[in-house]
């Protein structure tokens, strides 16, 4: 739970950056550098599909996760 917490975290401090990219930290504000934050999003994702992958393959069930990540996309950009 940690990690999720830690990834949702970084998200968050990306939009941040996003939305305001020229304001300078303020004391106790906390930047990250985008390659960190890729690093951490990979490292999620792999997480979830490692996880996805035993607990489906483990009960006989197939698991295409360049499918999944389609269908997911497709899902996100239809009306």
């Amino acid at each position: 739970m940690q990690f999720f917490a830690q990834m949702w975290q970084q998200q968050q401090l990306q939009q941040q950056q996003q939305q305001h990219p020229v304001q300078q930290p303020q004391q106790g504000q906390q930047y990250v550098d985008m390659a960190e934050i890729n690093r951490i999003k990979k490292q999620c994702s792999d997480h979830i599909a490692d996880h996805y992958r035993e607990y489906l393959v483990g009960r006989g069930i197939k698991f295409d996760t360049l499918k999944s990540i389609t269908d997911k996309a497709n899902r996100k950009y239809s009306p």
